[in-house]
């Protein structure tokens, strides 16, 4: 009997411990490739191949039990022709990205020898905020593409080549054929790509080297699941440990005029020192001792009773009242200018080009610029340098307590 995977799911089980531990001695197989095929897992019962027995297993098994066929659905149907819509964002409900900044939060005032005077001059100093670059294809593309695998994309073991964690040389997960390839992640240097699995699991990495004999290779492979995750991966996929669709800006949300979670947020060196959401002990490049700058996982909020002027580009908006409701995490160093105090993402455009679409993150660049503060250029592809900075006030820059 085939057992495929679908997408996940909520279940509810009533089975007495000797059910349950029946069932689970029988999964045996893992998912085909294709109808017809059985293909013997690595571990037994380890039908999602993410390296061992668990109530995720289960729950696909009794969800499919007596089918014949495998489905070729990825997760929430995902893809080409049919990319997640604007409301849609990923992590649960309570993970950081998505829980608005209370009102009268409590301000990061001091953090393992940072004071409150350092935090005053970086807010105050540091100069305005980088312009949001996108470069999809070119060497500026320093942004994160997501791809979604199906049922029938080939499995692939993942392997890290610089730093190793515990996803190398053992989790497999399916690889859709637009991701094979190095030019299929950002082409910037550090290479980032994600790909999302049938059953929301999602596993990143930088440095992407692709596919070569069912090993796909980069720098450090990180995962962690989209519908249930907190945002943050198992292993160093950013310097902060932040999964790579945390934060990013996506087309179909600025389309619609509303970004609903917090941005991804990258400053040219921190503290020393992370908070939370960032993983303990996280730094990325450390400042001089004698230059102010927040610490890893630092949120920086835009004052909500701010108003925001009138008459600017309407695409910066979404953008701006996103900055006010959840704010900005630091995830990452290495900012295009070091005159200014932080830069924000918006998705790479690689996943549309790579499947064969146009480049909606391209299109609406292009489409902004009509509207003013965008500048065009090319370095062998055309980027669009957008000019967030301009018309706001940014002494009302404030870094929000972890909460």
């Amino acid at each position: 009997m085939v057992i495929p995977a679908i997408n996940r799911g909520k279940i509810r089980l009533i089975a007495t411990s000797a059910f349950i531990g029946a069932v689970m001695t029988a999964m045996v197989f893992a998912v085909a490739p294709a109808p017809g095929k059985i293909l013997a897992a690595v571990l037994p019962g380890d039908i999602n191949n993410d390296g061992r027995v668990d109530v995720t297993d289960l729950s696909i098994l009794l969800s499919n039990f007596g089918h014949t066929t495998v489905p070729t659905s990825s997760y929430g149907g995902f893809g080409p022709g049919n990319w997640p819509g604007s409301t849609w964002r990923p992590f649960a409900a309570t993970a950081a990205w998505n829980k608005p900044i209370p009102a009268n939060p409590a301000l990061l005032t001091s953090s393992a020898g940072y004071t409150s005077a350092q935090m005053a001059q970086w807010l105050s100093g540091r100069g305005p905020v980088d312009k949001i670059l996108v470069n999809t294809g070119g060497s500026w593309d320093y942004s994160h593409p997501t791809y979604y695998a199906k049922t029938t994309d080939p499995l692939v073991t993942l392997r890290d080549t610089k730093y190793v964690g515990p996803n190398n040389n053992v989790t497999k997960i399916r690889m859709p054929a637009a991701a094979h390839a190095r030019s299929s992640a950002a082409a910037g240097g550090d290479g980032h790509i994600s790909i999302v699995q049938p059953d929301g699991k999602v596993c990143g990495a930088w440095q992407y080297a692709g596919v070569t004999a069912g090993i796909a290779s980069g720098s450090a492979w990180g995962c962690s699941h989209v519908a249930t995750g907190d945002g943050g991966d198992n292993f160093t996929t950013t310097a902060a440990w932040f999964d790579n669709l945390a934060g990013m800006i996506r087309a179909q949300e600025m389309a619609a005029g509303e970004i609903n979670h917090a941005l991804f947020a990258i400053t040219n060196c921190t503290w020393g020192n992370a908070v939370a959401p960032a993983r303990a002990g996280t730094t990325a490049v450390k400042c001089g001792s004698a230059q102010a700058a927040p610490p890893m996982g630092a949120r920086i909020q835009l004052d909500p009773s701010y108003q925001l002027p009138s008459g600017l580009p309407a695409w910066k908006y979404p953008i701006l009242r996103a900055l006010q409701k959840y704010g900005a995490i630091i995830g990452d160093t290495g900012a295009y200018s070091r005159s200014i105090s932080f830069g924000l993402m918006m998705e790479s455009g690689q996943h549309y080009v790579a499947s064969g679409e146009a480049d909606q993150v391209g299109a609406f660049a292009e489409a902004a610029r009509t509207q003013g503060h965008v500048a065009k250029g090319t370095n062998g592809t055309p980027y669009w340098a957008m000019d967030i900075s301009t018309g706001i006030d940014w002494t009302r820059l404030r870094i929000v307590a972890p909460y």
